[in-house]
């Protein structure tokens, strides 16, 4: 192993490798800027030699285990990106590990992370506080892509993560007090088990535009990407999906709630039933009526958690053996779902993934038997993160349990034919489902608790109000990605009707990224909403229907405030979207009053 530096080298980037300094720098050879890793006092580079003209290879001290890693960095020949992949002969890693260290950023850069619909931060706001950790394998505290970024707008640097079901994101700041995000790679089982590679593009231009659609490339030519039309054409349904508010109701009659919507002119509705297997399984009369209307009829269902024999006896599932339940390494049971009541509550276990195919395979073709139901949503399949099971009857990795979670949404799917949707969202499960809800909404900026007060209204939160709704830190990573792949909806403790005074608001981007909204109707909020949940419609959908089944080629922050953006689909449709106090002129003349959207 030498000592001196190494330089990797092709037309269009230089990779420099100083095991002295602990370095890591790269040249793009089309920008006046050079990137540099910060050395890292966690995983030391001991030693290096090349193995090629475009690749070396670094030996690692891992200085909490002391484990020695091995990172082969390659090249590309003639594309702007190298990639990174790390290996140990260690038999047992009991850390998780962190290399390459974080990319150094400078004044004006901006994180970009595929959080839910995705958000940027601005590296040097110090009033920006992101998410400590997120993991490429979770859903509500993860990335619902396993790639993030850093850009100027401009210029910029994706990572996409090749192995992400163990890997996390974890972000920092620096001595400089700028934002820094870098990959972490988790023990699988306590071992690294098997190689972990990244890749780093280097753009010249188009900002996070391009930094998604290079993700999208790789998507489509892996044979991932399945498009809404596709999926129409093997279920005809998927049609009625697109353009339809998603509505759950309580303490309402279902059937005269949906009739007066048609009779209002809402021609498409995904109308969903709560309730237990025992109330679903009895609604065959009410979903056949709203089935008449020519809306979408589905139902809740769940198989993530269960709870001990009659407590409470409410529950979903029940088990009096821990036969079912995941297991930690030192053999106790998986937390789950807590069930909260006034006076009590309830914990709840995690049923081992393994089984909970089983248990759906068995369960719902019974239910559609007796009641014929359009589609199947499948809660928190794919909001919890992957998880490992030490049961030595039905042991897991974390991509086992990916493995069993796609089986069980491809069996909704495609074995019987419903439309599926899950929860939150990960990028693993779009081929196999048809909508997520919940990608809309940002989940670390959500009102407190919204997962349990679903109807309740919330004062919303500054975090909310900053983030959540306002135009400067989101934007649609995951629509550039996947827009005619999944429908996205708002979350339902984080629907469009949740605040009232910020409904306008949700419309809106609604429009701009051309989703559904969400509603979530009692019989308290339905009397004084319903002229609203029309107006709703009648803003939002038609817009929806023209873009659904197209690609989202372009976003926009079309002012340097955020206030008015912009979306281009492959269709030739343009979104423009003011959510500022003044109106905005178009480049053509044309008006966009506060408030306010133009759809060309």
């Amino acid at each position: 192993m030498s000592p001196n530096p190494i330089v990797l080298s092709n037309p269009i980037l230089d990779v420099s490798l100083d095991p002295k300094a602990g370095a890591l720098c790269v040249a793009d050879k089309r920008v006046p800027h050079p990137y540099a890793y910060a050395p890292s006092d966690e995983m030391v580079i001991v030693g290096a030699e090349r193995n090629s003209e475009r690749a070396a290879r670094l030996t690692l001290l891992h200085a909490p285990s002391g484990n020695q890693f091995h990172a082969l960095v390659a090249l590309s020949g003639s594309k702007p990106e190298f990639s990174v992949e790390i290996s140990t002969d260690a038999e047992e890693m009991p850390d998780a590990a962190s290399f390459p260290p974080p990319l150094r950023c400078e004044k004006g850069d901006w994180l970009v992370v595929p959080m839910n619909e995705g958000i940027l931060y601005p590296v040097d706001d110090p009033a920006v506080a992101p998410p400590r950790r997120l993991s490429a394998y979770g859903g509500h505290g993860g990335l619902s892509m396993p790639w993030f970024g850093v850009t100027n707008m401009e210029r910029g640097v994706a990572a996409i993560v090749e192995t992400p079901d163990d890997m996390a994101a974890v972000f920092g700041r620096d001595e400089a007090k700028r934002l820094f995000v870098a990959p972490v790679w988790e023990p699988s089982k306590g071992q690294l088990r098997y190689p972990r590679k990244i890749t780093y593009v280097f753009f010249d231009r188009g900002g996070y535009v391009a930094q998604a659609k290079a993700y999208r490339q790789r998507v489509v030519a892996a044979g991932r990407f399945k498009s809404l039309q596709e999926k129409r054409a093997e279920n005809p349904n998927v049609d009625l999906l697109i353009g339809a508010p998603d509505v759950w109701t309580s303490g309402i009659d279902p059937v005269e709630t949906a009739k007066a919507l048609h009779e209002a002119g809402v021609e498409r509705l995904l109308f969903c039933f709560l309730g237990s297997a025992v109330q679903n399984r009895s609604r065959a009369a009410e979903v056949n009526a709203i089935e008449a209307l020519g809306f979408l009829v589905t139902r809740y269902d769940s198989y993530r958690t269960a709870y001990p024999v009659g407590k409470p006896e409410q529950a979903p599932r029940h088990f009096d053996t821990p036969d079912r339940i995941a297991k930690r390494p030192d053999g106790t049971l998986r937390s789950g779902w807590l069930i909260k009541r006034k006076d009590a509550q309830w914990p709840g276990y995690e049923v081992c993934s393994v089984e909970q195919l089983k248990e759906a395979a068995q369960n719902i073709p019974q239910d559609l038997a007796i009641t014929k139901y359009q589609g199947r949503f499948i809660d928190t399949t794919t909001a919890a993160a992957l998880m490992e099971c030490y049961d030595e009857k039905h042991p897991l990795a974390r991509s086992d349990d990916k493995q069993n979670k796609t089986c069980l949404l491809e069996f909704v799917s495609k074995d019987c034919g419903l439309i599926a949707g899950s929860e939150t969202g990960q990028d693993w499960a779009a081929p196999v489902v048809h909508y997520f809800e919940g990608m809309m909404s940002l989940c670390p900026y959500r009102v407190p608790d919204s997962g349990r007060d679903m109807f309740q209204y919330k004062e919303p939160t500054p975090d909310l109000l900053n983030f959540q709704v306002g135009p400067r830190y989101r934007a649609p990573l995951w629509e550039l990605v996947y827009h005619d792949s999944v429908v996205a909806v708002w979350y339902w403790g984080d629907g469009s009707n949740k605040q009232p005074e910020l409904w306008d608001r949700r419309d809106l981007w609604n429009i701009l990224y051309g989703t559904p909204p969400l509603w979530m109707i009692d019989n308290e909020k339905w009397p004084k909403e319903k002229d609203r949940c029309v107006k709703s419609y009648n803003d939002v959908c038609p817009a929806v229907r023209k873009t659904a089944y197209q690609e989202m080629l372009k976003h926009e922050f079309v002012t340097e405030d955020h206030t008015v953006q912009r979306t281009t689909f492959s269709s030739g449709v343009r979104t423009t979207v003011n959510f500022g106090e003044k109106p905005f002129k178009t480049e053509s003349g044309k008006l966009v009053p506060p408030m306010g959207h133009l759809l060309e």
